[in-house]
């Protein structure tokens, strides 16, 4: 009848940066899978440190084999953070993972450290994408965006779940 104790719990939220750095649109990305929100909406990163950081709680439901790429479920919103463009083609060099599929997180737990020597001699890209896979589920609201942002204390995204 009341549906007082019933409420998802997260059908809105946010999603913290998960580095500490400047917070850019996607369309600014140079990579065309991003910057047309071929995979999602979201947003990228240009960060000087080595460590990026859970931006929400959740659960890990992927790491990608050459470790370039984490997915994480938080209730019903769905992210991937994409480390770098092209680096795929490192197969995983460079790049050390802290966590593991069905592993749970909190916001500011670390996922991965990258070797940033490693990736200046290989002329990477370390752009980093964060993208909602099911955007349609949600609405979005990008905050911050072109702004410096601190890892695990300031929002990015601000998301609603869609009627």
């Amino acid at each position: 009848m009341f549906n007082f104790f019933n409420k998802n719990k997260n059908s809105d939220g946010v999603m913290m940066s998960p580095v500490n750095g400047l917070c850019i649109d996607l369309s600014e990305v140079p990579d065309k899978v991003f910057s047309e929100r071929m995979i999602g909406d979201g947003v990228a990163f240009i960060y000087e440190d080595d460590m990026i950081c859970s931006p929400c709680n959740g659960t890990v439901v992927m790491v990608a084999d050459t470790s370039h790429a984490i997915g994480i479920k938080s209730g019903e919103i769905e992210i991937i953070i994409h480390i770098g463009l092209d680096t795929v083609e490192l197969n995983g060099e460079g790049i050390k993972v802290f966590v593991k599929t069905d592993q749970k997180v909190k916001v500011g737990t670390p996922l991965v450290r990258i070797d940033r020597n490693f990736m200046k001699e290989k002329s990477v890209n370390l752009t980093t994408p964060m993208i909602i896979t099911n955007t349609g589920d949600f609405k979005l609201e990008f905050k911050n965006t072109g702004k410096e942002v601190e890892r695990s204390k300031s929002e990015v995204i601000k998301y609603t779940k869609s009627e």
